[in-house]
C-alpha cells in the first residue's frame, strides 16, 4: 500500500500547497504545517469542520462505547473501584473481569492534562501479567491520554481522531489485560 499512500499524499501536499499561495504566502509546505492546512483543504472540500462532530463524541460515551465492544467481543466487564488508589484525582479506576466473573486485572485511565504529563497518548502497566509459583498474576495497566478537560459543568468533548485514538490505546490495554503467558517478559 506504499505506493498508493505516498501517492495520495503527495496529491495532499499539492493542494495545500495551493492553499498557501492562495493565501498570499511564499513558503514551502512543512511537515508542522500539515494539520492546519489538512483542516483547511477538508472544510474547503467538504465543509467538514471537526470541531462540529466533538458533540458526538463526548469522553465519557466513547470510553464507555469501548468497553461496550470488549464486552460483546471478549465477554469482560468493567467496574469502577473508588477503593483503589490513585496518583490523581482525574484518573479513574477499573477492575476488569472475565466472562465468569474472576478478576482479570485492574485499568486506570487517566486521560487529562496536567503540567508534569507527557504529551501524546499511550497504553503502560504497572505490573505484566506473569506466572509466579503456579499462581496467576494479573496485570495492571494504565492508558494515558491529553483530552481536553470537562469545564463549567459540560462534559470532555474529543474529536474524532482522539476517539480513534482512545480506541487503539484501549486494544493495546486489552492485549496487556487478557494476555495469559508464563514469562512477565513476553505478556
Amino acid at each position: 500500500i506504499w505506493q498508493p499512500a505516498l501517492a495520495r499524499a503527495k496529491s495532499e501536499a499539492a493542494e495545500m500547497q495551493q492553499l498557501i499561495r492562495k493565501d498570499g504566502k511564499n513558503f514551502k509546505l512543512a511537515p508542522w504545517d500539515w494539520w492546519f492546512y489538512a483542516e483547511r483543504l477538508r472544510k474547503a472540500k467538504y465543509d467538514l469542520d471537526d470541531s462540529a462532530l466533538r458533540p458526538y463524541f463526548e469522553l465519557e460515551s466513547v470510553r464507555n462505547g469501548a468497553f461496550t465492544v470488549a464486552n460483546k467481543l471478549y465477554g469482560i466487564t468493567f467496574t469502577e473501584r473508588t477503593d483503589i488508589p490513585k496518583y490523581n484525582d482525574n484518573v479513574r479506576v477499573f477492575e476488569v473481569k472475565d466472562a465468569d466473573g474472576s478478576h482479570l486485572g485492574i485499568l486506570y485511565v487517566d486521560y487529562y492534562p496536567r503540567a508534569n504529563k507527557e504529551g501524546g497518548a499511550w497504553m503502560s502497566n504497572y505490573r505484566d501479567q506473569s506466572i509466579q509459583e503456579g499462581k496467576d498474576i494479573r496485570p495492571v495497566i494504565v492508558n494515558n491520554g491529553n483530552f481536553s478537560k470537562p469545564t463549567g459543568g459540560q462534559p470532555a468533548l474529543i474529536s474524532f481522531e482522539e476517539a480513534t485514538t482512545l480506541f487503539h490505546e484501549f486494544g493495546h490495554a486489552l492485549h496487556g489485560l487478557l494476555t495469559r503467558c508464563t514469562y512477565e517478559s513476553l505478556s
